[in-house]
């Protein structure tokens, strides 16, 4: 047996009852249902969850993308981000170059939203996903940085469990606090990978009014007022998370003052 949470001791974490989750593993030749019904027959078990794997839907090859220019016309668009004119799910005006079937409003009325606010720093989103590409030059600016850990020193500087979590972790990894072997840092190009991640992040938060790639939902006006991206990575390439890594990626990003 051993614990899914690393520190919890704490009086927040004993109120929720997370110092009382445990993994526990057993011979593969015991049958998985005969160890739960075991276990349930323990009086300080409560309840027994089969560690499930988490699979992906097949998201097929992968193609860069190459900007094409198209006959818009004159589109008043709040921000200067180049492919916000392709971005029909933000701004519908019915334009006929993207498809003809196109429909005005057929969008989520963010023009409306953002009359009201471009983002708000202070929020932070976690993205339970594929790694999030952290140096991307629309995305670097808005993402959340753990400043009370040193970059790639290879030590749990601020002793939270989690080794050179900068801009959050790769929960693939197994929990090494003593041993660095094996840990590798968030990816988003490996063997496999789709770049997912990166593309959620994207729509959430890309900058807004830089002049570079997509506008995000809540990505700012340009003045470094966009909510901040954590990256919790729980696909990479043919490799998938399980419920106890889920379980690990979520408690962490509250823990670092995810909302969302």
């Amino acid at each position: 047996m051993e614990k899914v949470f690393p520190g919890t001791d704490d009086e927040l974490a004993r109120n929720h009852r997370l110092h009382r989750w445990y993994k526990v593993s057993f011979p593969e030749s015991r049958p998985l249902q005969v160890a739960a019904e075991k276990l349930s027959l323990l009086g300080s078990v409560n309840v027994i969850q089969y560690n499930t794997k988490l699979h992906r839907h097949e998201t097929g090859p992968v193609h860069s993308w190459e900007p094409v220019t198209k006959g818009y016309g004159e589109m008043n668009l709040p921000f200067n981000d180049p492919m916000l004119v392709d971005q029909w799910h933000y701004i519908n005006n019915a334009d006929f170059s993207i498809c003809q079937t196109v429909r005005a409003g057929a969008d989520i009325g963010v023009e409306n939203a953002w009359r009201l606010t471009g983002g708000d720093p202070r929020v932070i989103v976690a993205i339970c996903d594929e790694g999030v590409k952290y140096s991307h030059p629309d995305l670097a600016p808005n993402m959340w940085v753990n400043e009370d850990e040193i970059p790639n020193n290879g030590i749990d500087d601020d002793n939270n469990g989690y080794i050179d979590d900068v801009h959050g972790y790769n929960f693939l990894n197994p929990l090494k606090i003593e041993n660095v072997d094996g840990l590798k840092d968030i990816t988003w190009d490996a063997a496999g990978d789709s770049g997912h991640g990166t593309h959620v992040a994207g729509t959430v938060a890309a900058v807004n009014n830089n002049g570079v790639g997509v506008s995000g939902v809540a990505g700012g006006t340009g003045n470094d007022d966009g909510v901040r991206l954590m990256s919790c990575q729980l696909f990479s390439g043919s490799s998938t998370g399980t419920v106890e890594s889920r379980a690990r990626a979520y408690k962490y990003a509250a823990d670092n003052g995810a909302c969302i």
